[in-house]
């Protein structure tokens, strides 16, 4: 899903067909509009969070398996960066944990395996910033590099 959505967020100019499956088993393709390169971004940084391994593992992902540009991917890391102090974010992650809460309490304490409730919005920020200043630096080597050839 991560890496369909960040490629689709960085290539696309039109919006996904997204199949849904009704009771009988037909599949019904239907257009889902897609306002603007921010809502993919947001939608992309929720399906990233409090996940056990981190955003940067599905990003690096994501990079290596369809081959994306570096200009595209930074877009992205600067808008996660800034949207972790946004206060939709903050917002967002105080309902998530107040659901996590709720479904733990109901199913005494059990929570998936893929999630990792000790994320935090500034944890995810350092980290961000951590992966971009490597991505930057890996890249600076590889141009200069290649125009020394």
């Amino acid at each position: 899903m991560v890496h369909i959505g960040l490629t689709y967020a960085m290539y696309s100019t039109k919006p996904p067909d997204v199949s849904t499956g009704h009771g009988s088993g037909t599949v019904v393709t239907k257009r889902v509009p897609i306002k603007s390169l921010g809502e993919t971004f947001t939608i992309l940084f929720e399906r990233l969070a409090y996940r056990r391994k981190s955003a940067e593992y599905y990003i690096e992902a994501a990079i290596k398996r369809f081959s994306m540009d570096f200009e595209d991917v930074i877009l992205f890391l600067n808008f996660f960066i800034k949207h972790c102090s946004s206060k939709s974010a903050k917002d967002w992650w105080a309902g998530c944990l107040k659901k996590r809460k709720q479904i733990a309490k109901r199913l005494n304490g059990w929570t998936s395996d893929n999630e990792n409730w000790n994320w935090t919005l500034e944890g995810a920020k350092k980290s961000m910033i951590s992966y971009k200043n490597s991505l930057v630096i890996a890249n600076h080597f590889k141009t200069n590099l290649q125009s020394c050839k």
